[in-house]
């Protein structure tokens, strides 16, 4: 090592490497000399900012899936991406390749995040929420361009699905 030191220490570099590896965070110092590691520890306060970026890399590798999502979140989110599809602004693109190239709809929560637990407590829910057009005062008009439920004749308040071209509202002909 000493010899190798000697005839190239301009190619010595030391730093910190924090990546997505088999699907985790992982931090550590390395010494290296060219491609050779010389040697290799573990961090254990890696930088903040190398650290959301691993974490967004694993996200666009693994999809948006590493978030929390229910029912109602799949169900907003369908409801943003109908709005979007039809009257376009000031709508939010909310397909994964627009929510992936631009993570920031995840912040705070995804700053504090520091593995991939982390990233399952993430509430997609109310991230997307965030994305909701409140400065133009379009967000209030959610509920009625894109209403979660409509009520039948019988009084039963039945879920729109928008997960195809055109919402549809399955109601039985008893309810009509």
């Amino acid at each position: 090592e000493d010899t190798a030191l000697a005839a190239a220490g301009h190619l010595r570099v030391r730093g910190e490497e924090v990546r997505w590896v088999d699907g985790e965070v992982a931090a550590r110092s390395v010494d290296r000399l060219g491609a050779v590691e010389l040697a290799v520890r573990p961090l254990k306060q890696p930088d903040p900012e190398l650290v959301r970026a691993a974490l967004v890399d694993g996200l666009r590798r693994e999809g948006l899936g590493l978030l929390r999502w229910n029912r109602d979140t799949e169900q907003l989110r369908s409801r943003l991406a109908f709005l979007h599809r039809v009257l376009g602004a000031p709508w939010p693109d909310v397909s994964d390749g627009a929510l992936l190239a631009a993570p920031d709809w995840l912040e705070p929560e995804l700053s504090r995040a520091r593995r991939r637990s982390d990233l399952g407590r993430i509430d997609a829910g109310q991230a997307l929420r965030r994305l909701l057009p409140w400065a133009t005062g379009d967000a209030a008009r959610l509920d009625e361009l894109a209403p979660e439920r409509i009520e039948v004749p019988s009084g039963s308040r039945i879920r729109v699905e928008y997960g195809g071209d055109q919402p549809v509202l399955a109601v039985k002909l008893q309810e009509l």
